[in-house]
């Protein structure tokens, strides 16, 4: 309703267009209306729908993310033990897509231009995107295919599956910044939040391409299980940036920041990424074993030691930047829950 009470053509994206995205029905039915290669898929009525072989997928039209609102179902015994669910209504049925892997594309659309940032692999975890760095293959142009199928205008997450014969279809499209787009702040000549605001505005978008390789780990609430990270650790850390998004209770499985880190060789990246959140994480009790001008000498169970400071805020400061930064970022990113 409060989309209706702007002027359409203020709107990026369409209001047609996230009509669309919102109900991943409808967004397979265009999708393949067009031509873009993406899984089949129906209505649940009151059975299996017709056309349908198992094994099957069997998602909420609306909302979910992050595996939230999917079922599967190898079987009709499978199947009708999710009746509780899809017999409310509002539930499709598609093909299950044996994958080989997760890739995602950011796409940028404006009325004069058209560009993709490049391919990236997403590394999941319990349905949650563990890690991401830019890949071998190249998406683009089933990406910018599914913007255009839309009607797109703005900034886009494309979300797509790589068979094993090297195919590609189109998972689900977001439209907006995407955790898949995250190292580009670091990585690219301009990030996919400039990028959104340069598109709205009307402004050149400039350049998409990787600056230098790069992978991103994202930081989930089950890192504070045994207390505040080693921020110390990644501070010591050169090119590796650490993002927090200003969540006050850490929670398992919810995406609480994000640690990016540059390196010579996309291997490299992807290996210290990992190297660099393993050392984040506490193992057991901490035990103070000095105190000096406001700083907490830390000995963690396993005899490393960490300097804090006593004041929690003026480390995130420290960690992230200068205050500001710290502060706009946790504004920008604060919607993550939804990524």
């Amino acid at each position: 309703m409060r989309l209706a009470s702007f002027e359409p053509e203020r709107l990026t994206p369409r209001a047609e267009t996230l009509d669309i995205i919102q109900d991943k029905l409808r967004q397979r039915e265009v999708l393949l209306a067009a031509g873009v290669p993406s899984p089949r898929a129906l209505a649940i009525g009151k059975g299996v729908p017709s056309g349908l072989e198992f094994p099957l997928v069997v998602k909420s039209r609306f909302g979910g993310y992050d595996g939230k609102g999917t079922r599967y179902a190898r079987t009709l015994e499978e199947f009708e033990s999710h009746r509780g669910l899809w017999e409310q209504g509002g539930w499709l049925a598609e093909d299950f897509v044996p994958f080989r892997r997760e890739l995602a594309v950011m796409v940028v659309r404006t009325p004069e231009a058209t560009f993709a940032y490049p391919t990236v692999e997403t590394v999941q975890s319990d349905h949650v995107c563990d890690l991401v760095y830019p890949c071998d293959a190249d998406g683009a142009e089933i990406a910018i295919a599914a913007v255009e199928a839309i009607d797109g205008f703005g900034l886009f997450g494309i979300e797509l599956f790589e068979l094993p014969s090297g195919d590609i279809l189109v998972n689900e499209i977001a439209p907006r910044p995407h955790n898949s787009g995250h190292l580009t702040i670091e990585a690219c000549a301009v990030s996919q939040f400039e990028m959104q605001l340069r598109a709205v505005c009307g402004w050149p978008l400039g350049g998409t391409h990787l600056r230098q390789p790069a992978a991103m780990v994202n930081l989930l609430g089950d890192l504070w299980a045994a207390g505040e990270p080693r921020w110390a650790s990644l501070l010591r850390e050169e090119d590796a940036t650490l993002h927090l998004y200003g969540k006050s209770s850490p929670r398992p499985g919810r995406k609480m920041g994000h640690v990016t880190v540059l390196a010579a060789t996309a291997a490299d990246a992807e290996s210290r990424a990992h190297d660099v959140r393993r050392r984040l994480q506490r193992v057991g009790r901490d035990v103070v074993v000095g105190v000096a001008q406001g700083v907490r000498l830390i000995e963690d169970e396993d005899g490393e030691q960490d300097q804090e400071q006593d004041d929690r805020k003026a480390v995130l400061d420290r960690e992230i930047g200068v205050e500001g930064q710290s502060v706009l970022l946790g504004a920008i990113l604060r919607n993550e829950d939804a990524h």
